[in-house]
């Protein structure tokens, strides 16, 4: 099943899955950049298409 933006079908353990990574990627860009490289694929494998990941991130 693809998830699209604004889908209400989502588990929990996703939302801290993705959550955890912002939190991870917003960490390394504030030091160093680049933490697009560890959120972009994160979304992807959780679900995201490739267009609303790339958007969102």
């Amino acid at each position: 099943m693809r998830l699209t933006v604004g889908s209400r079908v989502i588990s929990a353990a996703d939302l801290l899955i993705a959550a955890g990574i912002a939190l991870l990627a917003g960490v390394v860009n504030s030091i160093a950049g680049g933490g697009s490289l560890i959120l972009f694929p994160t979304l992807v494998a959780l679900g995201l298409g490739t267009v609303a990941a790339n958007v969102t991130n």
